[in-house]
């Protein structure tokens, strides 16, 4: 069944499977959870519980069961790969030895060492793996395996990326990528949203304005740039006005900072010039355009998270533009289940969300809406990132502190200062929701409820998308999650967890609140995120604020007036964003 695509079909069948085994089947269980992980891992569940796996692969080594103990540890390394933990997945990957492997298991090793040198952008190396994978695909006898494998090594010369610099711009081939890294160019990349000079590296992940700022600099050098631009770019203004030009004061002044070991702004007669501390180039390093790379080097969409990040430094979150694509062999060939399935595609973002101040009782309002009314984000501040807390899972407020989930915690600051206040140790791994007294908070497949005087999980229920939950809000008595891959949002009862009532998504469900009787959520797809307000009743899209791109969100909460809290996921950081006056007619 997972052969032909149906996921949800196999995993109810292993399931099964596994509880028809007595504990005294201890290797067919185990074999079972491997099966389920795998599939988890092809249809992008990455929120499923990873401890699982490596207890089965515990119990599969201690059986001297080492094929399948090898199989389960190659699973993790991938779902390491995909989530951009590189330093771990290439730890877990020496300490396994591919000569005893079958054609097929040693194959699906070569073509994960293949996507970790990609996410490395170490071209040689992933050549030299491709051509071990091809070599064991073809002992294995797996005609489709071997084409996709070929497929791929041809992929390497296809564009990776696009160099743009003095207005010309050029595709560039994954080693064109690595040889320009290794130039002494000033570098603006686009793709991580980094400046690197040498060994200096400046990353603005979770700075959008300066960073737009930064590549319209890059992209006129030599020359300035002139303030209605970098208005326009940075701030989407129509024009530069006071209020404009104080802000961009304030931003090239923040920018000048960061920017300080590898580059000078200047000011001109017109606007601002990027200056190099030797004489050096600079360059733009971009997305490849739409339609110029090959299918397996597409540009790796995410759910409301951010993109996997090929060019990573160890010491980074990883995330990735530059992907390799395997899937298709896997629904061809009968025997291709341990093969690796895209490798660089887009990470599942466990996301999340929260409610609002006020706790009505009554969310529904009627809205007279002629069209769907579209408008870009104003981010009037941003908080973090947090020490202790490198990325946003879920954000709630309740009424004088904002928390957010960081996965093995929750954490609130002040909403005007920003500060630190406080932290409650509890798994935080997605939503976050309160309703006047407690808190409750997705944990896996499970939502707890939790006093914030003491810490302490009071009750739990089920999570309706088992594991696949991200939004969570209180409104009307009742918990609103949002099931991210789904593209749901369940009413559910906040005692048993009974699913009251399912409103459907076109986008992938990021973040969940209601304020002022009106149902938000935000999403968060590749490069694109936006916040907007649905019908209840129908799910019909009413209003839209669009994200700068590359800014996510992952958790949505309002304060009850004229602002959202926004999570960055794994930019660890919280955003204010202005919520558009309303011109609603009540009926």
């Amino acid at each position: 069944m997972a052969q032909l695509g149906d996921f949800e079909r196999a995993k109810t069948l292993l399931q099964r499977a596994a509880q028809a085994f007595s504990a005294k089947e201890a290797v067919a269980r185990a074999r079972c959870t491997v099966a389920l992980a795998e599939i988890a891992l092809v249809s992008r569940d990455l929120g499923w519980p990873a401890r699982n796996l490596e207890t089965a692969r515990e119990v599969l080594e201690a059986r001297q069961d080492y094929l399948n103990s090898a199989h389960a540890r190659l699973l993790q390394v991938r779902r390491l790969v995909l989530v951009g933990k590189l330093d771990e997945a290439e730890r877990l990957m020496g300490r396994l030895d591919p000569s005893p492997f079958t054609p097929v298991l040693r194959a699906a090793y070569e073509l994960t060492a293949a996507g970790i040198a990609i996410r490395r952008v170490r071209a040689a190396v992933a050549e030299e793996a491709l051509a071990r994978a091809k070599k064991a695909a073809q002992e294995g006898g797996i005609s489709a395996l071997v084409a996709e494998i070929e497929a791929a090594a041809s992929g390497l010369k296809a564009p990776a990326a696009r160099l743009i610099s003095r207005g010309l711009e050029r595709p560039l081939a994954l080693a064109e990528v690595e040889s320009l890294l290794g130039s002494e160019a000033v570098i603006v990349d686009a793709c991580r949203h980094i400046v690197r000079y040498a060994n200096a590296v400046v990353s603005l992940s979770s700075r959008p304005v300066l960073f737009a700022l930064v590549r319209a600099l890059a992209e006129a050098w030599p020359g300035d740039v002139s303030r209605s631009v970098l208005v326009a770019r940075a701030f989407r203004g129509r024009r530069a006005d006071e209020s404009y030009r104080a802000r961009l004061r304030v931003e090239i002044g923040r920018l000048r900072r960061a920017l300080r070991s590898v580059a000078s702004i200047n000011a001109t007669e017109d606007g601002f010039a990027l200056m190099t501390r030797r004489q050096t180039g600079v360059v733009v390093l971009a997305q490849p355009l739409k339609g110029t790379t090959r299918r397996c080097w597409r540009y790796s969409q995410t759910a409301n998270h951010g993109p996997v990040r090929l060019l990573a430094s160890p010491s980074e979150p990883v995330s990735a533009p530059y992907s390799a694509d395997w899937t298709r062999w896997r629904r061809q060939a009968k025997s291709s289940h341990l093969a690796v399935d895209r490798l660089a595609a887009g990470l599942r973002h466990r996301c999340p969300e929260s409610r609002r101040r006020c706790y009505s009782q009554f969310p529904y309002r009627a809205i007279k809406v002629d069209s769907m009314k579209k408008s870009p984000a104003n981010i009037v501040s941003e908080f973090g990132p947090f020490p202790g807390g490198d990325r946003v899972n879920g954000v709630t407020y309740d009424g004088q502190q904002v928390w957010f989930a960081t996965g093995d915690k929750l954490m609130a600051i002040d909403p005007k200062s920003g500060k630190h206040v406080r932290s409650i140790d509890v798994p935080a791994h997605a939503g976050t929701a309160f309703d006047g007294k407690h808190l409750y908070q997705i944990a896996e497949n499970r939502i707890q409820k939790i006093d914030p005087s003491t810490g302490r999980v009071l009750s739990t229920i089920p999570a309706p998308g088992a594991g696949g939950d991200t939004g969570l809000a209180w409104a009307e008595g009742t918990l609103w999650v949002g099931h991210h891959r789904g593209r749901k949002i369940h009413q559910i009862d906040a005692e048993t967890g009974t699913i009251l009532r399912t409103i459907e998504s076109n986008r992938f469900v990021t973040g969940v609140t209601w304020t002022d009787g009106e149902l938000w959520h935000g999403t968060w797809e590749g490069d694109e995120s936006d916040v907007r307000q649905v019908d209840p009743a129908t799910g019909k899209v009413l209003e839209q604020i669009e994200m700068p791109p590359g800014t996510g969100v992952s958790g949505l909460e309002s304060d009850g007036k004229d602002h959202f809290f926004c999570g960055g996921g794994s930019s660890g950081t919280v955003r204010v964003v202005r919520r558009p006056k309303r011109h609603a007619v009540a009926h």
